[in-house]
C-alpha cells in the first residue's frame, strides 16, 4: 500500500510542477506578448497536448509492462519494454512534427476563424506551431523514460527530473530568452 501511495504521490507531484510551470509560462508571455500571447499560448499548447495524446497511451502501458517485468524480476524486459516504447514514441511524434509543421498555417486557422483575430495573432500561432515542433519527439523521451521509473518503483527518479525540467530548467530559460535578452514571445517558446 505504501509503494502505491509514493508512486500515486510522485505523479501528483509531478503533475502539479506541470501546472506551476505553465502558470509560470503564462506570466512570462502576458508580460512579452499581453492577452494575444497568452490567447496564442493556450491556443498552440492545446494542439502540443493533443499531440503527445499518444505517449500518455504508451507510458500507461509502459508502467504496467515494466512493473510487472520489475516484479517477476526479468531485468531484460524492463529494457525492451523501455526501448521499444522510446522507438514507437519516436516515430510516433517526429510523424507528428512534421506534420504539425508542415500543415501549421491550417491548424492556425482552426484558431482564427475571424479576420480581426488571424490578422492580429495568426502568424503568432504559426511560429508557436513550428517552433513546438521540436518538444513532440523529445518528450517521447522524457515522459517514456519517466513511466518506466514508475514501473519499477523508482519514481522519485521521474520527480526529480520532472522539476529539473520544467520549474529549474524552462521557466527560468523562457525568462532569459523571452525577458532578459528581449526575444520575446518567440523566446518564450
Amino acid at each position: 500500500m505504501k509503494d502505491i501511495l509514493f508512486v500515486d504521490l510522485t505523479a501528483s507531484v509531478m503533475q502539479l510542477s506541470m501546472s506551476i510551470m505553465m502558470f509560470m509560462m503564462n506570466i512570462i508571455i502576458k508580460q512579452v506578448g499581453g492577452i494575444d500571447g497568452v490567447a496564442l499560448f493556450s491556443a498552440g499548447w492545446r494542439v502540443a497536448t493533443m499531440a503527445s495524446m499518444p505517449l500518455l497511451e504508451i507510458a500507461t502501458v509502459v508502467v504496467s509492462v515494466t512493473g510487472v517485468a520489475y516484479g517477476t524480476r526479468t531485468l531484460q524486459k524492463v529494457d525492451n519494454t523501455h526501448v521499444y516504447a522510446l522507438k514507437i514514441g519516436l516515430i510516433i511524434e517526429t510523424k507528428i512534427a512534421v506534420a504539425a509543421f508542415v500543415f501549421a498555417p491550417v491548424i492556425a486557422a482552426a484558431f482564427t476563424q475571424s479576420t480581426d483575430t488571424a490578422a492580429r495573432i495568426g502568424g503568432d500561432i504559426i511560429t508557436f506551431l513550428r517552433i513546438i515542433c521540436i518538444y513532440y519527439p523529445t518528450t517521447a523521451l522524457g515522459m517514456l523514460s519517466f513511466a518506466a521509473f514508475q514501473g519499477f518503483r523508482k519514481g522519485i527518479y521521474s520527480l526529480i527530473a520532472t522539476l529539473l525540467l520544467t520549474i529549474i530548467l524552462i521557466v527560468p530559460l523562457a525568462w532569459i530568452l523571452a525577458v532578459t535578452l528581449e526575444l520575446g514571445l518567440v523566446g518564450a517558446w
